[in-house]
């Protein structure tokens, strides 16, 4: 049986008497560093961890729900445009967008009721 080995580029385990990667096409014949032990089990601290890069905490969101509330429209671009880069703030605004909406429906209904009572 053949000896098992990973790959140095993808980390898939490949057979010794492999010359490309069946899992990412890389080939294997000049590299005589085949990983012996399976990459993804090595610690944080490994080679193969070098790229990882904790995401920063988002800033304060009040601020981007405050202008949501103010301007609904900007609200809803903000939100459409950051939902998947800045999923905190682009929540914020959205909350802040709706929040103004649903006041200001509720305000003409109850300005509405109110001068239907008059009447």
């Amino acid at each position: 049986m053949a000896k098992l080995n990973y790959c140095p580029n993808c980390g898939e385990p490949v057979k010794e008497n492999y010359t490309v990667c069946p899992a990412c096409g890389e080939s294997l014949q000049d590299t005589q560093n085949l990983e012996e032990t399976d990459p993804f089990e090595q610690n944080i601290s490994g080679s193969n961890q070098q790229n990882f890069q904790p995401t920063p905490p988002e800033e304060n969101t009040f601020g981007w729900a405050v202008l949501g509330f103010l301007i609904p429209v900007v609200g809803l671009v903000l939100y459409l445009v950051w939902q998947t880069e800045r999923p905190q703030v682009a929540k914020s605004a959205g909350t802040g967008a709706l929040t103004s909406v649903v006041i200001s429906i509720l305000a003409v209904m109850f300005l509405a009721s109110m001068a239907g009572a008059a009447a």
